[in-house]
């Protein structure tokens, strides 16, 4: 329980900062901008580059790849049927044929199995 704490309280800490942030106006919305460009641009490319140098890619690699792949083209032709009955929005069906990793996806992946683990989020952006 302590170890679920431990990764969970920073979690819901930055966004209570970033939220205290917003409605105290600490930050302009051209700084939030900034920082979002800084980490997209350099902080998370040399997150992955440094653990993709760190990794040891093996056949579960590829095994990953290849098993994602048919679950995402299932999603995809799901989200095409569910598209004509149920949901009239023309960009339904790319909803559910990608994961989201940059500003969520790896930073939690980060906080959950450290930055040596990092890469695996690449591989599954590769496989997308």
């Amino acid at each position: 329980m302590t170890q679920v704490l431990q990764i969970i309280i920073p979690i819901f800490v930055a966004i209570g900062l970033g939220m205290l942030a917003k409605r105290k106006s600490i930050l302009s919305e051209e700084a939030c901008g900034g920082l979002q460009q800084f980490v997209m641009k350099f902080c998370l490319p040399c997150v992955l580059f440094n653990s993709c140098l760190e990794a040891k890619i093996s056949s579960e690699s590829l095994t990953t790849m290849v098993m994602l792949l048919p679950v995402l083209f299932l999603s995809s032709l799901w989200g095409f049927r569910a598209k004509e009955k149920y949901f009239p929005y023309h960009n339904f069906p790319m909803l559910l044929t990608g994961h989201e990793t940059g500003m969520l996806g790896l930073p939690l992946c980060i906080i959950l199995f450290g930055t040596s683990q990092a890469y695996r989020m690449g591989i599954l952006d590769m496989t997308q």
